[in-house]
């Protein structure tokens, strides 16, 4: 599972998480034989699982109307996520490894009120 860290920025909070695909998951071997590749679904279901766990339960991702992949995700590669808030029903996300932007876009919620 992975560990993150959350930072206030306000009322609101910035979400920073770890993310790493293993070699061994069962997405890469046809994903390209020789020279394996993280899906986007695979690195987009982990961000989902992320964002509605960090929202305890009281939320869940209802879509993401923007994505953009800007560099391969490779398998073993550590990559840092962070979840910025915009508003209440609406998230930033970032995927980087090092330097290199893998992922980015915007991540719609249904948040459950009390």
């Amino acid at each position: 599972m992975p560990s993150g860290t959350v930072h206030p920025l306000g009322d609101a909070t910035m979400i920073n998480d770890i993310l790493c695909v293993p070699s061994t998951h069962p997405a890469l071997p046809g994903h390209f034989p020789g020279n394996p590749l993280v899906p986007g679904a695979v690195l987009l279901a982990m961000i989902i699982e992320t964002t509605e766990r960090w929202h305890e339960g009281k939320a869940r991702v209802k879509g993401m109307p923007a994505v953009k992949f800007l560099a391969p995700m490779r398998p073993d590669k550590v990559v840092m996520l962070s979840l910025m808030p915009i508003s209440a029903d609406l998230l930033k996300f970032e995927c980087q490894t090092g330097e290199t932007l893998i992922a980015t876009g915007n991540i719609e919620v249904a948040v459950s009120r009390p």
